[in-house]
């Protein structure tokens, strides 16, 4: 198969789906059992105002859990993996901008079980990852994939 024809397999998109809705719903999980532990990790990040710190961190393991449970139902699964690769590209910015600051700080990404850990260059390379998996089911999920399929024949 080629690249473009990965880039819209239905199959493919599938099983990609069902990883990205696993690391979305552990990911949930592990902030909404410790919300105090996820609040200090976002804080540490030094991204937002102290102010919008406590909301975010009330508000966005709750759209990863959503966003990831829409993922394995297929129902709008484009627009939930357009969630995802949002979320996937935030996740890629701040790391990458709290590794650029010289910030010694754990993820937070899944609660105390990823706490003991600092970042490294090697978060930002799975989360870049991430983010194209989350791409491949945009594009294969119809978001995209009308226009994409069109433009695939005219070249074929």
């Amino acid at each position: 198969m080629t690249a473009r024809g990965l880039l819209l397999d239905r199959r493919l998109s599938f099983a990609l789906r069902l990883v990205i809705a696993a690391v979305l719903f552990l990911a949930s999980l592990g902030k909404l059992t410790d919300p105090r532990a996820f609040t200090d990790a976002l804080a540490a990040y030094a991204l937002l105002p102290a102010a919008t710190v406590a909301p975010v961190a009330v508000v966005l393991p709750w759209i990863e859990l959503i966003a990831g449970l829409a993922l394995v139902a297929g129902v709008p699964a484009r627009s939930a993996g357009l969630v995802a690769a949002i979320l996937a590209a935030g996740y890629v910015v701040a790391t990458a901008a709290a590794l650029a600051r010289g910030l010694s700080i754990s993820c937070g990404c899944f609660g105390d079980a990823a706490s003991t850990s600092l970042l490294g260059w090697g978060d930002v390379a799975w989360r870049v990852a991430l983010l194209a998996a989350t791409m491949q089911v945009v594009a294969a999920e119809g978001l995209l994939a009308q226009p994409a399929r069109r433009l695939l024949r005219r070249r074929a």
